[in-house]
């Protein structure tokens, strides 16, 4: 399997039809296009990213549930343990 869930054939094939579609001389135009658009949307997402994890950090809370800045991690709401399912309220039975 290839990128995108894409096998080495039908990748040929999309190649060749692209080829056939848009003949040899715009084909590394498309490439180039194709390219700087996949590394725009990159950056932006890295960006994006990165100021998500800023904001994160601003307000204190840690971002993977670890310990951060010597601080312990946030405690649950309930100090108690989740209470054990009760398995009598399972629905009709069937006859």
């Amino acid at each position: 399997m290839g990128a995108f869930g894409i096998g080495t054939w039908e990748l040929l094939l999309i190649l060749v039809v692209a080829l056939i579609i848009w003949g040899p001389g715009r084909l590394p135009e498309i490439a180039r296009m194709l390219g700087r658009m996949a590394r725009t949307l990159k950056r932006a997402s890295n960006d994006f990213t990165s100021a998500f994890m800023e904001d994160g950090k601003d307000k204190g809370a840690p971002t993977d549930g670890a310990v951060s800045e010597g601080k312990p991690a946030q405690e649950s709401l309930t100090d108690s343990p989740t209470p054990p399912q009760d398995d009598s309220r399972q629905g009709p039975e069937k006859r």
